[in-house]
């Protein structure tokens, strides 16, 4: 393989690869750090119980603010 790049053919695949480095990581980000975003996420995954669920979304007032509330119901049988 050649790899003898210009100055500015090598610009140009730094500037690709942290463009589409960028796209991959920040949706990631965005989902770390904004908390309602990070609320619904935390709540789609199975192993979380209702009522700590239900507990948070009261606590935090998530239903006065986006007007719907995901929640589960697990039954149990004793």
């Amino acid at each position: 393989m050649n790899w003898n790049l210009t100055l500015i053919e090598s610009g140009y695949y730094a500037t690709v690869f942290i463009a589409f480095l960028y796209f991959c990581t920040n949706p990631f980000i965005y989902a770390i750090k904004f908390e309602p975003v990070k609320r619904i996420l935390v709540g789609l995954i199975p192993c979380k119980k209702e009522s700590v669920l239900a507990d948070e979304s009261v606590a935090t007032g998530v239903g006065s603010r986006t007007g719907t509330v995901a929640t589960r119901i697990e039954k149990t049988h004793h």
